[in-house]
């Protein structure tokens, strides 16, 4: 079935939200307390790596993951901006009075690259922190990971059902 303009829309705000949480208002995040159950909450460089925030992470380990972040803020900025006028420039040709295929597909492949070019980013970033995990760690996140794809997997499958 073939995604509507809607949908692509929504995709692609969705893709730049990401990016910007992960680059972005993560790492401006104050540093977070321990909670009674002794999980560290509220640390924004932990929102990087979905999952991540509910390991049983080393002070030590915080404290890379945040110059990870810090290394990485930047260029996720820009990235992040980039992508949004990326964006906004093929919405506009899309929405014109008149349709230039060749301007249109020039500026979705331009999009593309640079959400390419983010996501290689990210995977860089994500690596660099789970050379930090224990294997422990790493099986525990792998587990969390599965969860949270199921969950997704009962949601999509109960807004089907309900068309």
């Amino acid at each position: 079935m073939k995604a509507t303009v809607a949908q692509n829309g929504i995709i692609a705000v969705a893709a730049v939200l990401v990016t910007a949480l992960i680059f972005t208002a993560a790492v401006q995040a104050q540093p977070g307390s321990r909670s009674p159950g002794g999980r560290f909450m509220g640390d924004g460089p932990l929102r990087m790596l979905p999952g991540l925030r509910n390991l049983d992470l080393t002070d030590d380990q915080r404290e890379v993951i945040r110059d990870i972040a810090e290394q990485n803020r930047d260029k996720g900025s820009t990235m992040v901006e980039q992508l949004g006028a990326a964006r906004s420039a093929l919405r506009e040709a899309v929405t014109d009075d008149v349709v230039n295929e060749s301007l249109i597909r020039a500026r979705a492949a331009h999009v593309a690259n640079l959400e390419a070019d983010a996501a290689v980013q990210r995977a860089h970033v994500n690596a660099q922190i789970l050379q930090l995990l224990t294997p422990d760690q790493r099986a525990e996140l792998q587990e969390l990971r599965t969860e949270a794809q199921e969950r997704i997997g009962e949601r999509l499958g109960r807004r089907r059902g309900r068309r």
